[in-house]
């Protein structure tokens, strides 16, 4: 750790590789207490389940877990799916653009506006508009009361029934808060790259955490004892 830290002086966390095997497989392991965006043990088991492999993988966690109780991805659906465990496929060829990136279920809210767009033809204006009624009218159901227009939209575009149903069920379904993909490839980012600094920097990156309590999903007490665990010498207060 003295050699690597002399080799990088200059040390710069943007340089880090987004690539980086070491990383990935931290990811997967779920040793990521002190990690932010990724600590909570509902997220460390996610990348636990879900073999991460990749920024995207790491992306579609933070999307399936973040948002919390109120959050609208089938995250046991998708892990099968992206492990290969469950078998999925379109009910139309339009979809596979939409979701083909998720394993044809909807993860990131520009999902719905894209299925609003191309199945229904509104404008991505108004599609947005939608889809946050669906989220913020949620208890009221807004989906279902816009139903009949929706479907009649899907249809008259040249769309059999059966996709018109389906199409309005993804839509509909989306009532939680959802990220948009935008928002999880930054969250993830910032693990991948912390995860870095941990791993090569220990003492730095556990006094910086330190530091900057109160913050993330652990306290200073588990933070101390996981730096231990990585070999950082804990020194008693010093009053001067």
């Amino acid at each position: 750790q003295q050699r690597i830290r002399q080799q990088n002086l200059d040390f710069n966390v943007e340089q880090i590789s987004l690539d980086d095997e070491d990383t990935y497989r931290t990811m997967r392991s779920g040793e990521l207490i002190g990690i932010p965006q990724s600590a909570s043990p509902a997220m460390r088991q996610a990348h636990i389940r879900m073999r991460t492999q990749n920024l995207h993988d790491a992306s579609l966690v933070q999307a399936g877990i973040r948002p919390g109780v109120g959050g609208a991805v089938k995250i046991n659906t998708l892990i099968a799916r992206r492990r290969g465990l469950e078998q999925y496929e379109f009910e139309h060829p339009a979809l596979e653009p939409i979701l083909g990136i998720t394993y044809g279920i909807v993860v990131f809210q520009e999902q719905i506006d894209q299925l609003l767009q191309t199945f229904c033809g509104y404008s991505s204006g108004e599609a947005e508009d939608i889809r946050d009624k669906i989220h913020k009218r949620r208890r009221e159901d807004y989906g279902l009361a816009i139903k009949d227009e929706v479907m009649a939209r899907i249809q008259s575009r040249g769309y059999p029934p059966d996709v018109a149903e389906h199409v309005f069920e993804l839509i509909r379904g989306f009532k939680g808060y959802g990220f948009a993909q935008g928002h999880a490839l930054a969250f993830a980012e910032i693990s991948l790259r912390s995860i870095y600094c941990q791993q090569n920097f220990p003492a730095e990156y556990f006094s910086s955490l330190l530091d900057a309590q109160p913050a993330g999903y652990y306290g200073p007490c588990t933070l101390i004892n996981e730096a231990r665990t990585r070999g950082v010498a804990i020194l008693p207060v010093d009053v001067n």
